[in-house]
């Protein structure tokens, strides 16, 4: 059971510093994520004539 413990232990870890990597390498890089085809579903975009990256949106959902 330790064997086991210690295996699931390292996984986690390893998971931890894959997604960390990922979020931090994407950080800020909202044009990768959100298509200018959003721009009609986020409220805010048409109102100020600017897409989600320009900060058209009323709220913030993706990284700053």
């Amino acid at each position: 059971m330790e064997e086991f413990l210690a295996i699931m232990r390292e996984h986690t870890l390893l998971s931890c510093h894959r997604y960390l990597n990922t979020l931090l390498a994407t950080y800020g890089a909202k044009e990768a994520i959100a298509p200018p085809a959003a721009l009609g579903l986020i409220d805010g975009c048409i109102q100020r004539g600017q897409d989600l990256v320009a900060g058209g949106a009323n709220y913030r959902i993706f990284s700053p």
